[in-house]
Order: C-alpha cells, then structure tokens, then sequence
C-alpha cells in the first residue's frame, strides 16, 4: 500500500525536503508527499523543512516497517534467544507513549536464558503496549493453537492491568479479540511494590484455541497487547 506523510511544522515554513531510504521515491519536496516501499525491511524517514532563513530537521529512525509478501509458515515458535532489540523480521512493537514498553530481557525466563517483558510498575493509566508478529502462513492448516507462558505481578492492589490476544486475517488491516486476560486471573506472583523478577514457578502457560477457519490465511498476524489500567 502507499503511504501518505504529512507535515506537521509550523511557524511561517515555505520548503519541505522528506527523505525516504528504500522506498521507490526516496526524496520529495512536497509537502505530504505520498510513497511506496518495494522491498520489505525497516526505514527511517527525515523531514527538514525551512522558512527561508532558517531550517530544522526531525529523522525518525525504524518509522516504516514492510513485511515481506510471504510470511513464516506453521509450525513456528520462538524463545528469543537470537534477539536482542525489536524491530526484527519476525516482531515489532507498538509503544504509544514513548514509555516503558515490551524489550528483550536476560533477568527471567521461563526457560532459556531470555524472554520479553514490560516494566510498568512506572506506566501511566491508560498506556497500551503491543507485541505483534509478522504474518504467518496458516492456509494449509487444518487446525490452530497459539500459545505462550507469562508471568505478572501487580504493582499495588488497585492495579488493574489486563493482557488480551488479538488476531488478523488480513495482515493487521483489521483485528479481533481472541483471549481476554483480566486482572482477576492475571497474576502469577505476589504483590511487588517495587521491581518483578518471576523465578522458575511464577509462570502460567496460555493456550488460544479460537483461531477458527476465517483466521487460517496467508496473512494470518496476531498481538499480544498489555493494558496498563
């Protein structure tokens, strides 16, 4: 699909000059410039703009993301063990507010030496933090499984916080809940009044077994999404 960018900038400005590695135009002077990427991979994109006088320039690094036209097929699983930061070909992240959103980590697994985690016992209400995959091939299934281990302490006994699993049929384009975690079947773990590290017995195995025939397409994605509440 195209992509249209649009300016922002303010203060009397006359001249736009976008940057855009690896898409089919990679520069423009307009100023909402609409764009296409040929090639899946990770782009950053950069935006000077000038009054005439002066000039200030914003490079958003990892902005664009395509995926490739063939996705992972079926079986696929992953331990993170080869990942060490998001984006990568497989996973992104959607981190709205800029905060504590989900990363690598070597402090607990469950098993492994490393896992994937949020800090947000420092999170403002109403954050959402998303964990979500590339497309995978599922027309050739016959059925579906998706599942996962967790661990999750509360921050305090009003948190409220809840972790859903969403799926798509059409490479993300549309999505729809899958399983529901509420607070009250959430933790795994005492009260932390400060930092969480789960040890070996603070883990509870998910399984989502309503990914139906609908879901079973070659653009299949799913999204693990924590609502900090």
């Amino acid at each position: 699909d195209a992509v249209t960018f649009t300016d922002d900038s303010y203060f009397n400005v006359t001249g736009w000059t976008w940057s855009f590695p690896g898409a089919s135009t990679t520069s423009s002077s307009l100023q909402n410039p609409t764009v296409t990427y040929p090639t899946a991979g990770t782009y950053a994109v950069s935006l000077q703009v000038t009054d005439g006088s002066s000039s200030v320039t914003e490079t958003k690094s990892g902005y664009i993301t395509v995926l490739p036209g063939v996705g992972r097929t079926a079986p696929f699983s992953e331990g993170f063990e080869s990942i060490s930061s998001f984006p990568t070909a497989d996973w992104m992240i959607e981190n709205p507010d800029g905060g504590f959103g989900w990363d690598v980590t070597t402090a607990a697994a469950s098993s492994g030496s490393k896992s994937i985690r949020v800090v947000n016992n420092g999170s403002n209400s109403g954050n959402k933090d998303e964990f979500v995959s590339n497309t995978i091939d599922l027309s050739t299934v016959s059925t579906v499984q998706l599942s996962f281990k967790y661990a999750f302490a509360k921050r305090n006994s009003s948190n409220t916080d809840k972790l859903e699993v969403y799926a798509s049929n059409n490479c993300g384009s549309t999505w729809a809940l899958r399983k529901n975690i509420s607070t009250a079947v959430l933790e795994t773990a005492p009260i932390q009044g400060g930092s969480f590290t789960p040890n070996s017995t603070q883990w509870e195995e998910v399984v989502v077994t309503n990914i139906t025939s609908p879901y079973w397409t070659p653009n299949f994605r799913f999204k693990i999404v924590l609502s900090i509440v």
